[in-house]
């Protein structure tokens, strides 16, 4: 290939480049050629808390909190679900799932210890159909599950109970 070829190859490559459009451009690359944003591991765990609330802000929900910080702790709060149309929330909650705080190593591994507690807690406190945990600790509830007579007061035991859960060391060690 001459010279006068391959810079015609550069040209037409970054001519294509310059004229795709910003929506083309944001996001993560993927496997599949598509992009997708996705959790960024490397911003703290605050940032990621901080990012999540706005991107729920701005999709619907104008009160979402931003996390809470006390001392080294971040806790990611949430909204109250009972306030808020359901159907706002859960586009809010699809389109910012990509955003949705990760933790990793030893405080994963204790989120995850903490929310198959909190699950176990509900259920013992009278509600059965609890579900536990996806792999990144969270618990999808459906509405039937939220309106179990028990629920309230099960939130309230095991909100305090989980709040002072400590995992045993071999869970992060």
């Amino acid at each position: 290939m001459t010279k006068t070829v391959r810079l015609g190859w550069v040209a037409v490559v970054l001519v294509a480049a310059a004229c795709s459009s910003p929506a083309q451009q944001k996001g993560v690359a993927t496997a599949g050629g598509g992009t997708t944003p996705s959790p960024a591991v490397s911003l703290s765990f605050l940032d990621q808390g901080l990012r999540y609330a706005r991107c729920m802000r701005e999709n619907g929900l104008p009160d979402y909190p931003d996390p809470e910080v006390t001392g080294d702790n971040v806790r990611i709060r949430g909204i109250d679900k009972k306030t808020v149309d359901t159907a706002v929330l859960g586009r809010a909650q699809q389109a910012c799932r990509a955003y949705q705080p990760v933790l990793t190593g030893a405080d994963g591994a204790q989120k995850m210890a903490a929310a198959r507690y909190e699950a176990q807690c509900m259920r013992e406190h009278g509600v059965a159909d609890f579900p536990d945990p996806d792999p990144d600790g969270h618990a999808e509830l459906p509405d039937a599950v939220r309106q179990d007579p028990e629920f309230d007061a099960a939130k309230a035991t095991c909100r305090d109970l989980t709040r002072s859960f400590t995992p045993s060391p071999a869970v992060t060690g």
